[in-house]
C-alpha cells in the first residue's frame, strides 16, 4: 500500500465525515422523529449499497455520498398516477390566484410532507401557484375512502370529520 492509497483513505474518511457525521452526536440524540430515524437509516443503507457494489475509489464513492444529504438532490422522485399519465402530451403549468397568506398556508402544509420531499425551491412555489381554492359546503363529504385521490387539500378555515372504515364495521369517526 503506497502513499497514494494512504491519501486515498485519508480524504475518504474526511468526505464521510463532512456528509454523514457532519457534526451530529454520535448517539443520535439528535435524531428526534421516527422520520429524522427512517431518513438516516435510508441514507446509511443507500451509501452502503453503493460502496458496496462500486468500482470506483473510496474518495469517488464518499464524493458521492453528498447527493444523500437533505438539502442536496440529484433529480427529483415523483409520485405519478399512471392511468392518467401521457407523456406525449406537453405538460402545461398551471397557476390559480390565491391571497398571500393562502400560499403562505400551502407552502406550511407541503413542504414538510413526504409527497414534496424532493421538490426544490423553485418546484415549491409552482407547486402552490397550482393550488386552487375551493370552498366545501357543511356537511360535504371531501374524500370517500377508497376512491382514487387526486387532489391535495390544505384546510384554511373550519375543519373536517375523518370516519374510516375498518373491515365490515360502520365508518367510525
Amino acid at each position: 500500500m503506497g502513499a497514494g492509497a494512504s491519501a486515498d483513505t485519508a480524504k475518504f474518511r474526511e468526505t464521510l465525515n463532512q456528509n454523514f457525521l457532519q457534526g451530529k452526536p454520535l448517539d443520535a440524540s439528535d435524531i428526534t422523529t421516527l422520520e429524522d430515524a427512517l431518513e438516516e437509516i435510508r441514507k446509511l443503507r443507500t451509501f452502503a449499497s453503493k460502496a458496496l457494489n462500486s468500482t470506483h475509489s473510496n474518495e469517488a464513492i464518499a464524493r458521492g455520498a453528498g447527493s444523500m444529504i437533505k438539502g442536496k438532490k440529484n433529480g427529483r422522485a415523483a409520485v405519478v398516477a399512471k392511468q392518467n399519465f401521457d407523456s406525449s402530451v406537453p405538460y402545461e403549468k398551471k397557476s390559480f390566484p390565491k391571497p398571500g397568506e393562502a400560499k403562505k398556508l400551502i407552502l406550511a402544509a407541503i413542504t414538510p410532507n413526504i409527497l414534496f420531499k424532493a421538490c426544490s425551491g423553485d418546484e415549491f412555489g409552482d407547486i402552490v401557484d397550482a393550488f386552487e381554492m375551493v370552498e366545501v359546503k357543511d356537511g360535504a363529504y371531501v374524500i370517500n375512502q377508497g376512491e382514487q385521490g387526486e387532489h391535495f387539500y390544505v384546510v384554511e378555515d373550519g375543519s373536517l370529520d375523518i370516519f374510516v372504515k375498518m373491515g365490515g364495521e360502520s365508518p367510525l369517526g
